[in-house]
């Protein structure tokens, strides 16, 4: 198996400004040829876990050392410092990939990083940089308190939410947005977001989560939000529910 490293460059929270301190790991998509694909298209049972095994035996020959496993869409190489999570993937016409997804019996799905990352430069311009700002808050309250929800996810949930957020994006409005935004999300647990590019719908739980652990985690949130007067202002109004306007407000998570 020979590959090329195609859009390492837009997945991984590296490229798109995303990594909090301490980094977690490193997303790397390799482009396969479509020679391997068809190879495995010819298999019974679980194509998609069986590629990720023979990624896996690869790696080994040249990180013999280093412990490896197959995790959905990808082989996670444990370094010393950090993980590197491989994803193989194959480029199409348009600019999107195709990668293997093994849950259940196996699948291929669609991804455009290129999209994403489009969609998220545009947020983040109109917002004077809050939507980076958000995720990453979001990304250490994910890490502290340990909630199953895909970081990507998380992303997606910033870029929705101050589309409709109708106040100013500075931070002296931080603390409302926080405390709007952990509202917002809390009208999606057990839904799924739209994935720019593709127009899939995902799950933004992990595998095998229940509903009622996310809703937790993101309820008990809300309480620990504490409150203060504005010094300058008074609290914005919006006609949102879940947008609604909230005393400024400090988080421990923000970062």
């Amino acid at each position: 198996m020979s590959s090329a490293i195609a859009a390492g460059q837009y997945g991984s929270s590296w490229a798109k400004e995303l990594r909090v301190r301490p980094p977690r790991d490193i997303d790397v998509m390799f482009c396969l040829p479509w020679e391997v694909y068809f190879r495995f298209e010819e298999r019974a049972g679980n194509r998609q876990s069986q590629l990720l095994q023979e990624l896996r035996s690869v790696l080994l020959r040249t990180y013999s050392t280093s412990a490896m496993r197959g995790d959905g869409q990808a082989v996670v190489v444990q370094f010393a410092r950090m993980p590197v999570e491989v994803v193989p993937a194959f480029a199409l016409n348009n600019g999107q990939y195709l990668i293997a997804d093994t849950k259940h019996e196996g699948s291929w799905r669609h991804s455009d990083p290129a999209a994403e990352l489009a969609a998220l430069n545009r947020s983040d311009a109109a917002t004077g940089g809050a939507t980076r700002r958000l995720v990453r808050m979001a990304k250490q309250w994910q890490r502290y308190c340990d909630v199953p929800i895909k970081s990507f996810m998380l992303e997606r949930f910033a870029v929705a939410f101050l589309d409709g957020w109708q106040h100013p994006h500075s931070y002296h409005y931080h603390g409302w947005m926080v405390r709007d935004f952990f509202a917002f999300m809390l009208g999606y647990v057990g839904g799924t977001v739209i994935m720019p590019g593709t127009g899939h719908h995902s799950p933004h739980m992990s595998p095998g989560v229940t509903f009622e652990r996310v809703y937790y985690e993101l309820k008990r949130m809300l309480p620990r939000v504490s409150c203060r007067p504005a010094r300058r202002s008074s609290p914005p109004s919006s006609a949102s529910r879940s947008h609604r306007a909230s005393p400024r407000c400090a988080t421990r998570y923000i970062v």
